[in-house]
């Protein structure tokens, strides 16, 4: 997001008036993606509520009081076939003004960072697992130009956690960790 530049997060957005939480949800992954998702493509038109997660801007206190504070709501939804990510990766046009980069992630992935999400490690900001199930994630990225290309990206980024006072570096929010662990609980549930 270019809002949170270097932090991979899902995506999102605030709700305008009158508009629902689903409206809210399926307009910001339009604007955001290009891709167009509706309740009906939803396994059973379901789109549930996933996790909340209370959002701070500074993330940390030693980086100063908050300027920013919200309520992120999580939401949860299974496509239908043919909407796989193959599918719509076809469709994905991303808005270079929001959006730097978007990457589907699969379980292991999704896993790894998850174990790594300790934000209370002693080596913060450094990836601490000796070993990845992939080394490697294929990223859609654009400039602000506009251009678009595939890259190869280390899933270290993916797995480093928020210094506690230097600069940022480039990594998952807290709160989409959070999520991502709340999404494998809800799929261990489920099997």
């Amino acid at each position: 997001m270019r809002t949170f530049p270097r932090v991979w997060v899902t995506p999102g957005g605030h709700i305008e008036n009158n508009e629902t939480l689903h409206e809210a949800c399926f307009r910001e992954l339009k604007e955001e993606t290009g891709l167009t998702v509706t309740s009906d493509m939803c396994q059973g038109s379901e789109v549930n509520i996933l996790a909340l997660w209370e959002s701070t801007f500074p993330t940390k206190l030693s980086r100063g009081l908050p300027k920013r504070h919200h309520v992120v709501i999580y939401l949860l939804a299974q496509l239908d076939n043919p909407y796989t990510s193959e599918y719509l990766n076809k469709h994905i046009v991303l808005d270079p003004q929001e959006v730097s980069a978007c990457a589907w992630i699969n379980n292991d992935l999704v896993k790894d960072i998850v174990e790594q999400g300790n934000e209370e490690m002693k080596d913060i900001g450094k990836g601490h697992l000796d070993h990845y199930q992939q080394k490697t994630f294929r990223a859609i990225t654009t400039n602000i130009d506009g251009t678009i290309s595939q890259e190869d990206i280390s899933t270290k980024r993916l797995t480093t956690t928020c210094p506690e006072e230097s600069k940022d570096i480039e990594r998952v929010s807290t709160g989409s960790k959070y999520a991502l662990q709340e999404w494998l609980t809800v799929k261990e549930c489920n099997t």
